[in-house]
């Protein structure tokens, strides 16, 4: 995620172990900062997806286009 000029980084990885369950979660906190932000997903087949003028403050549904 990129916000007037500065860049937050998180991973998800799946799996898990044996009973075990961890959602697919990925929260930012950008404290009073205001704007539009950049969000570039990566996804483990390789590619890439970006998405500009995100507004802050609300939940994201991704999923991995499938072209």
């Amino acid at each position: 995620v990129e916000l007037n000029g500065e860049k937050w980084e998180q991973q998800l990885y799946g799996g898990g172990s044996y009973a075990s369950y961890r959602q697919p979660i990925l929260a930012f906190g950008f404290g009073k900062l205001t704007g539009k932000a950049k969000v570039e997903v990566r996804w483990p087949s390789g590619k890439i997806q970006n998405i500009e003028a995100v507004d802050l403050n609300q939940l994201m549904v991704m999923e991995e286009p499938t072209e």
